[in-house]
């Protein structure tokens, strides 16, 4: 998913805006990535196990605005 286009239309109408991603999975074909198969269960997974760090940094954002 991209924010590129939500950013630009704020953008355009003057707003501030900031950015925060979580990468969850490789665009790699399964046999490059270890064999490993990609799932729904192992994005939601990783996305998780990031929760924290994008609250803290989305938090430090806050109190420097």
């Amino acid at each position: 998913m991209s924010t590129v286009p939500e950013a630009v239309a704020a953008a355009a109408y003057g707003m501030r805006v900031v950015a925060v991603s979580v990468v969850t999975n490789l665009a790699l074909p399964d046999r490059e990535a270890g064999g490993e198969q990609t799932d729904g269960g192992h994005v939601c997974r990783a996305a998780a196990a990031a929760a924290d760090g994008v609250w803290s940094m989305i938090g430090a954002m806050l109190r420097c605005a």
